[in-house]
């Protein structure tokens, strides 16, 4: 009965983790959709044209130049800490199960 139940216990704890996972899991993969979609609106015609110029210069570059530079760094720092969060999830959920 002891050992029974304590299978029960764990199975229910690892249910709850998965389900809890997989809502923040969704949602940071959901937020990183709308980014990217963002980023190539506003690198692309109709949007990209106001900020298309040589004037000013922003750290050396032509505005349009840093515009880019920005947006890309945007779409890669969004991957890089939904990647990290993943990550963390999936080693929290390797410990409960060790445990």
């Amino acid at each position: 009965p002891g050992l029974r139940h304590r299978e029960e216990v764990a199975d229910t704890l690892r249910n709850r983790a998965d389900r809890e996972v997989s809502v923040s899991f969704q949602k940071r993969h959901r937020i990183g959709f709308w980014v990217a979609l963002a980023v190539l609106l506003l690198s692309i015609w109709p949007l990209y044209p106001w900020v298309a110029g040589v004037e000013p210069l922003v750290l050396g570059m032509p505005f349009s130049m840093f515009w880019l530079v920005l947006m890309i760094a945007t779409v890669f720092f969004t991957f890089l800490t939904i990647f990290t969060k993943d990550r963390e999830d999936d080693e929290a959920l390797d410990r409960e199960y060790r445990d």
